[in-house]
């Protein structure tokens, strides 16, 4: 599993200051702690796609609700 080769991905931080959610190198999204649905309701986060071509370029990818 050696990932995607043109890009890394990462969550900003900004969007997720409490780590709830992780993103590998695939890009697929999971939960790295346990969601409680009673405390709060929904999540949005900015996942992160960095071009690693010779002038690197960072696209905002996903919108997770």
């Amino acid at each position: 599993m050696a990932g995607v080769d043109c890009c890394s991905f990462s969550i900003d931080e900004e969007t997720d200051r409490e780590g709830q959610f992780a993103v590998n190198s695939y890009g697929l999204i999971t939960t790295a702690k346990s969601l409680d649905r009673e405390t709060r309701r929904q999540h949005r986060i900015h996942v992160l796609a960095t071009d690693k071509g010779t002038q690197a370029q960072l696209y905002r990818v996903a919108q997770l609700k």
